[in-house]
């Protein structure tokens, strides 16, 4: 056995243990549940926290563009644009950071008191627990998320794949992969979940109740992300909400988004090396 083939080795049984230690999660949830103890313990005993109407507002107005953008998309015509792709990347860099600067400032300018923003999940406190609750929620958002990836392969095509996994898949490690890194492992888990669980969950919570606010939000940030991509996305939405409603952790929750598509982005890395050690015949 060659180099190579050692390291596809290794890192196959790397994934194959994190999918078991998925199954083992959720066996031990199932678990502390029948013997009457929370599987995730809340950190606040009020299910409402406040946030400023503007935050909403500036919130719900991208969230809506950005699903009309997605509804107005048309249909990809097998043609793959790589340095338009490339442009998106950067404007998704700079836009997702000044957009997401704004909407802190108004939380931390609009909200009475500090005990607000603890609410709303900065704390600071338990630091430990909150990366620990992170990696858990992580480990355990993947059996459901990859279980409907495999139940939804058929609709899976090279057209359909995320512009970034594609970029990523011609170009491997090129000079763009330090841009797709910083946009999905950064950008995108801080910006969204800011948006989507820290202001319309909450926001949501206290019109509709704590139930429907957690599955009314996992299905827009599914659909915000577009078809097929949107089944998947689904289980990690509904994790991420339950785990920042219980736990009350912004960084919880961003440490879950990051690590899950880190995941992806390495997934990727990964199938295309095996496709250049074996050639096709043998795959």
């Amino acid at each position: 056995m060659n180099f190579p083939e050692i390291i596809v080795g290794l890192v196959g049984l790397a994934i194959l243990l994190l999918f078991v230690s998925s199954g083992a999660v959720w066996v031990w949830g199932f678990l502390n549940l029948h013997s009457g103890k929370p599987a995730l313990p809340k950190r606040f005993r009020s299910d409402l926290a406040p946030v400023p109407p503007f935050a909403a507002v500036l919130t719900l107005a991208y969230i809506g563009m950005t699903l009309w953008d997605r509804l107005h998309q048309t249909r990809p015509n097998g043609k793959f644009d790589a340095e338009r792709i490339v442009e998106s990347v950067n404007a998704s860099i700079v836009g997702g950071l000044i957009f997401g600067v704004i909407l802190m400032l108004i939380l931390t300018t609009m909200s009475q008191r500090w005990t607000d923003l603890c609410r709303l999940g900065f704390r600071s406190d338990d630091k430990m627990r909150q990366v620990r609750d992170g990696f858990l929620g992580f480990i355990a958002s993947l059996v459901p998320a990859f279980s409907v990836i495999w139940l939804t392969l058929r609709h899976r095509s090279a057209e359909t794949t995320h512009p970034y996994l594609r970029l990523l898949e011609e170009r491997g490690f090129g000079t763009e992969f330090a841009g797709i890194v910083i946009v999905a492992v950064i950008v995108a888990p801080l910006l969204e979940e800011l948006m989507f669980r820290v202001i319309l969950q909450s926001w949501l919570v206290r019109w509709v109740g704590v139930t429907p606010a957690i599955i009314g939000t996992a299905m827009i940030f599914a659909a915000v992300h577009g078809f097929p991509d949107s089944l998947a996305l689904l289980p990690l939405a509904l994790i991420l909400g339950v785990v920042y409603h219980r736990r009350r952790s912004f960084a919880s929750i961003v440490i879950i988004h990051a690590l899950f598509n880190a995941l992806n982005l390495g997934l990727t890395l990964f199938t295309n090396y095996v496709k250049q050690i074996y050639p096709p015949d043998v795959l």
